[in-house]
């Protein structure tokens, strides 16, 4: 009896210590470091759709001729659209996300930098059972490194499993609003962010669940998940970040320009 229980322990030791030195490099196939051709491997065309212009794709979205779905990307509905299309197609399409500079919100996702390539995939399922959806992937030099996915509430009860819990922090903040009949109403604003154990110092492993409210008082809310590696994605986002203020500032000569005679 003595033998089977030190058997057993040391079966339990060995499974404790092989999730111990696993590393959260990746969901499924979508590992970082990986080129973009694993698209292919998980059933994705590979022919990617661009999406770079909102007038175009709100006119092609539904067009199965076409090839080039033009997107100018302000708000993440539009991404639904798409996610309901493929639904509907039942089809497995990668849609590859451009810079547009006329753009005067900015891309959210895409990237000015020559060497960053950036795909969104409605959705993949990673093991029998287990869907993610709406992914954003980014590439440097056609290397992976950065993983977006949205409502990932399922995706992070498996990580739980495989990496164990996450460590958690909480913020809370209380805002004051004029509702519609001029009475004065308090909203809490929560953003909860959960940070899970990579085996990895160079890569992290994040999920935001946030409940806010705008300046109506309405209620907004984001649920994603982010694994990347940081200091590319900091490198790539000052990038951008620059090169949007080089557009803002041509923009505003071209606009006083256009006053010259007035």
């Amino acid at each position: 009896m003595k033998k089977a229980g030190i058997i057993l322990i040391l079966v339990m030791s060995i499974c404790i210590i092989g999730n111990a030195q696993d590393v959260l490099n990746g969901i499924g196939k979508l590992k970082l470091g990986s080129s973009p051709s694993v698209l292919n491997e998980i059933g994705f065309d590979t022919k990617y759709i661009i999406i770079n212009d909102k007038s175009v794709f709100t006119k092609n979205l539904g067009d199965n001729n076409s090839e080039n779905y033009m997107l100018q990307w302000h708000h993440r509905d539009l991404y639904s659209k798409i996610y309901s299309l493929e639904l509907k197609n039942k089809g497995k399409k990668a849609y590859k996300l451009v810079v547009d500079e006329n753009d005067d919100f900015g891309f959210v996702d895409a990237s000015f930098h020559p060497s960053v390539s950036v795909f969104y995939i409605p959705k993949y399922e990673v093991v029998p059972g287990l869907i993610c959806e709406q992914i954003i992937l980014k590439y440097f030099n056609n290397s992976l490194y950065y993983i977006e996915i949205w409502n990932s509430e399922k995706l992070e009860e498996a990580l739980k499993t495989k990496y164990g819990n996450p460590e958690i922090s909480v913020d809370e903040k209380e805002k004051q609003y004029i509702n519609n009949y001029g009475n004065e109403i308090t909203k809490t604003d929560i953003n909860k962010i959960s940070t899970y154990s990579t085996g990895d110092s160079d890569i992290s492993c994040k999920s935001t669940h946030a409940i806010w409210y705008d300046s109506r008082g309405s209620r907004m809310f984001v649920d994603r998940l982010i694994l990347d590696t940081p200091n590319k994605t900091k490198m790539v986002n000052d990038y951008d970040a620059q090169k949007w203020q080089e557009v803002k500032e041509r923009k505003g000569k071209e606009k006083l320009k256009g006053l010259d005679g007035l």
